[in-house]
């Protein structure tokens, strides 16, 4: 099974505690008294919740669970393990293309707000080329690469939102918006 985290130091390593050879022992070996037995499978059990409890210890300590409640602990821990093994608990990644920016993306509409604005008769797809040619952080991006990272983005609802308030408002105030958005 694969791990979100790989497991470090005493969990990278299966153990078998001192308890397992006490239970072969009990079934090995001919014991008459059935007193006897239950002292060994007794001990067994202690044994092996000792080590069990350990290795929960360890585990939360990997996964930084350090509450003091132990069942808001061990709830968290649960959770956790969930994560890293089964699939309805994990979030899907998006692993290819260009990582998302916020920034970047609220950025770029009010680029081609800006310009649309000043250049009144200008298209978005001649917006974009203009960017792509003078304006820094776009000089090195083609034109074609921008607005398909426009399109796979448009439906996000910041984008959505900052491409409405960037036609609704004036030039001076979409250069106060850049300037708060390029920090």
């Amino acid at each position: 099974m694969k791990t979100g985290k790989p497991y470090k130091g005493r969990l990278s390593v299966q153990s078998r505690p001192v308890a397992t050879l006490l239970n072969s022992a009990a079934r090995f070996l001919s014991v008459e008294s059935t007193e006897a037995a239950d002292c060994l499978r007794a001990e067994f059990e202690a044994q092996l919740d000792a080590h069990e409890s350990t290795g929960l210890d360890l585990l939360c300590e990997h996964y930084a669970i350090a509450d003091a409640d132990r069942g808001e602990r061990y709830r968290r821990l649960a959770l956790a393990l969930a994560r890293d093994h089964v699939p309805y608990f994990q979030v899907p990644h998006k692993t290819r293309g260009r990582r998302f920016d916020l920034k970047k993306a609220n950025l770029l509409e009010i680029d081609i707000a800006m310009y649309l604005k000043k250049n009144r008769r200008s298209s978005e797809k001649a917006a974009i080329e203009k960017l792509c040619d003078t304006t820094a952080p776009w000089s090195r991006d083609s034109a074609e690469t921008l607005e398909r990272w426009r399109r796979e983005h448009a439906s996000h609802p910041f984008v959505t939102l900052c491409r409405a308030a960037a036609r609704k408002y004036s030039v001076k105030q979409l250069e106060l918006m850049r300037r708060d958005f390029s920090k």
